[in-house]
């Protein structure tokens, strides 16, 4: 009996070491398993990481047969200006027919609109790019600030830009002793400068439509644009800026 019951006892020391053993082997498992996910899934794993490489690879390569597009899209030489339908037919050959398109913006400038990105670009008439980017605004039409010189009035958008030109135009508000900051480079023919190209609630503004084609087709209203009721000087001098921008 006494040889039985240690046998027993044997046994059930083995099968207590062999059941610790498998739980720290399940653990060991759990933890190279997670390892593993976090290498391939993390932020800065093995497929992000691949991700991130062909969208600079895609990037670079838009940008390239930008160039080559530009450089044979001028109307006489490499150095002329550029010509609206030799650019779209330069375009076509190094990015594929309507696989991006070019407009000829009110000012003379160009915005080469690429399909498959949707990347815009901003190019002088000679072909130079215009680096805009895309803007921040949590308010459009509002603008953040007190008017101090510590904290002055923040234009953010256009968007931002017209609400503080029909504030002078019409005579609301001349910010009289304020102070007024343009936060970013702003550009009338680039979607990046609109929070939102394409809103139509400007229509009290003097914007009847979609804002970027509004502006596109007719310009943008100047600040302080004088009224045609302003007959008298002193009505004159109201539609006026009268501080610090």
């Amino acid at each position: 009996m006494e040889r039985k019951e240690l046998n027993e006892k044997i046994k059930k020391k083995n099968y207590g070491i062999t059941l610790i053993a498998l739980v720290i082997t399940i653990i060991v498992l759990l933890i190279l398993a997670g390892v593993s996910i976090a290498t391939l899934l993390g932020e800065n794993g093995i497929l992000n990481t691949a991700n991130d490489a062909k969208q600079k690879t895609d990037l670079a390569k838009e940008k390239e047969n930008l160039q080559f597009s530009i450089a044979t899209g001028h109307s006489s030489g490499l150095y002329g200006e550029l010509e609206l339908s030799y650019l779209q037919d330069s375009l076509n050959t190094h990015f594929g027919k309507n696989e991006a398109t070019v407009t000829e913006n009110p000012d003379g400038t160009f915005t080469v609109t690429v399909k498959k990105s949707g990347n815009e670009y901003q190019l002088t008439k000679t072909g130079q790019e215009i680096n805009v980017n895309k803007v921040k605004d949590d308010e459009p039409a509002k603008l953040s600030g007190s008017g101090t010189e510590d904290s002055p009035y923040l234009i953010e958008s256009i968007e931002d830009l017209i609400f503080f030109s029909y504030q002078v135009t019409s005579g609301n508000d001349n910010y009289d002793g304020k102070y007024v900051e343009l936060t970013t480079d702003l550009n009338f023919a680039s979607s990046d400068s609109y929070v939102n190209p394409n809103c139509e609630d400007y229509g009290d503004y003097g914007y009847n439509g979609k804002i970027k084609d509004e502006i596109d087709k007719n310009g943008f209203i100047p600040i302080g644009s004088i009224k045609n009721d302003t007959t008298t000087p002193e009505k004159q001098e109201q539609y006026n800026f009268k501080r610090i921008f």
